[in-house]
């Protein structure tokens, strides 16, 4: 629900917010994951699959529309964190989930699918980092009509041009590369944490006097090392307590006539 408050802030957001801000992201998932089904449900009711998908196309240009219908620069807020104005991001990802799940292994379009992501996976990594390398996203600087209208859309075509080439071409470096045992380790029982520790680790930091380069490479440090603690400490213990305990049945040795069964 921090989206939602934060989304009605015109101004700098409240300090009621600001230990929690980064969770703005979560709101929007989970918002999404209680609307997407029902909807998806309700097209696959009462339409064909290709229909389902041409439907999921248009739905994802819609909230471009609505961000631009809604754009001023004071509106911001209500753009950046609104579940309806983003839902475009997420909607890109489930398009592409539909249309592989729609294509068989032998359809020549899932192999032209596999080689335009193998080409446009590195192209559309190095773009995502120039984007995040170089547009002030959420500062001032960074609320023009061109990033907070389609800016957004482009980011998450781009995103799943490289999760369509990590699901579909497993010889690709990106895809070798996550799948080391420490990167898959790290993705699975630390990544979560790290992004609930990050910015309550970097605020810290930063109030404690930490600036520069020195706030990013000892907030990575200290951001990981909260994870790897909570996981231990936390994390591993209730998943260990929350596991129902499968009793052991001792094997029962064959009863003849005239053997008693206890």
């Amino acid at each position: 629900m921090v989206n939602l408050v934060r989304a009605g802030d015109s101004g700098t957001y409240s300090d009621l917010t600001a230990p929690l801000s980064h969770t703005w992201s979560l709101g929007v998932e989970e918002q999404f994951y209680l609307a997407w089904p029902l909807l998806l449900l309700a097209l696959l009711r009462h339409a064909r699959a290709r229909v389902v998908l041409g439907w999921v196309a248009v739905l994802c240009v819609l909230p471009v529309l609505w961000r631009t219908v809604l754009w001023d620069p004071s509106a911001a807020h209500r753009i950046y964190n609104g579940p309806d104005t983003r839902a475009d991001q997420l909607l890109v990802g489930a398009l592409l989930a539909l249309v592989l799940a729609r294509l068989r292994a032998d359809d020549p379009r899932l192999a032209s699918l596999r080689r335009w992501a193998g080409r446009l996976c590195w192209p559309a990594l190095a773009v995502l980092g120039l984007i995040a390398w170089q547009i002030p996203i959420t500062e001032v600087s960074g609320w023009n009509p061109v990033w907070y209208t389609v800016g957004f859309l482009a980011a998450a075509l781009l995103t799943a041009c490289v999760v369509a080439a990590l699901e579909l071409c497993p010889r690709s470096w990106p895809t070798r590369l996550l799948s080391l045992s420490a990167m898959v380790w790290i993705g699975r029982n630390l990544s979560y944490g790290m992004y609930l520790w990050h910015y309550p680790v970097i605020r810290l930091l930063h109030d404690l006097g930490v600036r520069g380069d020195a706030l990013l490479q000892t907030g990575l440090a200290a951001t990981f090392a909260a994870a790897l603690a909570s996981y231990a400490l936390v994390e591993r213990p209730l998943l260990r307590r929350g596991r129902p305990r499968v009793r052991r049945l001792e094997p029962v040795a064959a009863t003849g006539p005239g053997t008693p069964v206890h």
